[in-house]
């Protein structure tokens, strides 16, 4: 196979093999090729062939008799799996439609992977706000294949209900490591530090942080961004300034004009802004700018997610990718694995986030 991606050779070419029986390649009702061609065509072992079969066997698209070969059966109805997004308020989420920036990564994840594994999503139905309610699930037996949760704080009774009914379900979107089910983990507190270590590499020694506060947030990021941060300056061998961390409401309630100017009339002030949101990091630009201050040529300022307005900013906005399009599209493939049949799911896959160096970040003046 000339090119992995996946956790396993059989992930991999059950997914090929699928893709190529539900676009046609190998017509309905039609044989698949011999495990041999096959084996040869994809570059694995005939032994990987058969395991792919097998699992294509148990979501319905062939059957396997002995000496007939493989058929390709007529297309089933597709894989359900059923779509929880939690309601996120605050204005550092919003975008256009009322539609949160986390939501709207997470959504299309989930959508553009389980189109390409041939799965059928849907939201689950009456759910306006956490804690989800335990009668708006289906119960076992409506015959529910799966569920993909975005988070898990608050929904301890959710997990348990589906647990109990031996419903298996795969939460997309969290930053802790303890938890006992299958998740999707980002790296919160190690992708902060990118962008921390990013401005000390610069040769910034006076960093401050601008983030939301700890307590605002139920899922424990913006307590993971305080330690990021504080993990990086300590890496560079920076002593922390308590002076320097700004924690800011979310949405902010007030400009932010007037506690920027607050740290810049320090003895010592900072020469960058490590922010935890990018649209903090905007509104740190626009407080500078309104200082009569340049960016970079002054002040370094970097984000954290990389929203669409990052890359339009003026400068464009230096930034941290949240990998939340990737958790969702992991929490998809571990469901569909479970679903069909996989013994060697992981309990849990760590993503970090990636640096996206623009224009807002340069050595501090000297």
């Amino acid at each position: 196979m000339a090119s992995l991606n996946r956790t396993t050779l059989v992930a991999e070419l059950t997914s090929q093999l699928r893709q190529a029986i539900l676009r046609g390649r190998y017509p309905l009702n039609s044989r698949l090729p011999t495990v041999r061609r096959l084996a040869a065509e994809y570059h694995v072992s005939t032994s990987v062939v058969s395991q792919a079969i097998r699992a294509l066997s148990r979501e319905g698209l062939v059957a396997s008799r002995q000496g007939s070969g493989t058929t390709v059966l007529t297309k089933p109805s597709p894989m359900r799996m059923l779509v929880w997004t939690p309601r996120q308020e605050g204005r550092s989420y919003a975008m256009s439609g009322g539609i949160s920036f986390v939501r709207f990564c997470l959504t299309r994840g989930v959508t553009r992977t389980a189109e390409e594994l041939g799965v059928s999503v849907e939201p689950i139905s009456s759910v306006a706000a956490p804690p989800l309610a335990q009668e708006s699930l289906p119960s076992a037996s409506d015959n529910l294949p799966g569920v993909i949760l975005f988070e898990a704080h608050g929904q301890e009774g959710v997990i348990e209900m589906l647990s109990r009914h031996s419903i298996p379900f795969v939460v997309a979107h969290t930053c802790r490591t303890d938890l006992p089910y299958r998740c999707v983990i980002t790296d919160t507190a190690g992708s902060f530090c990118l962008g921390v270590a990013e401005l000390s590499r610069l040769g910034h020694r006076r960093i401050a942080l601008v983030t939301p506060r700890p307590e605002t947030d139920t899922g424990g990021f913006f307590s993971a961004r305080l330690d990021g941060y504080r993990r990086a300056l300590t890496k560079a061998g920076i002593a922390p300034d308590d002076r320097l961390v700004l924690l800011v409401d979310d949405p902010p309630d007030e400009p932010m004009i007037g506690k920027i100017r607050d740290l810049l009339t320090l003895p010592d002030p900072p020469t960058a802004f490590a922010c935890g949101e990018d649209y903090i990091a905007l509104s740190v630009l626009d407080a500078l700018t309104k200082l009569g201050a340049r960016v970079p040529g002054d002040y370094s300022v970097i984000g954290y997610d990389d929203i669409v307005e990052a890359a339009e900013s003026v400068p464009p906005l230096t930034t941290v990718h949240n990998p939340l399009e990737a958790s969702a599209r992991e929490a998809v493939r571990m469901l569909h694995r479970i679903m069909t049949g996989e013994k060697d799911v992981p309990r849990a896959v760590m993503l970090t986030g990636d640096l996206v160096r623009r224009s807002s970040c340069a050595p501090p003046p000297q």
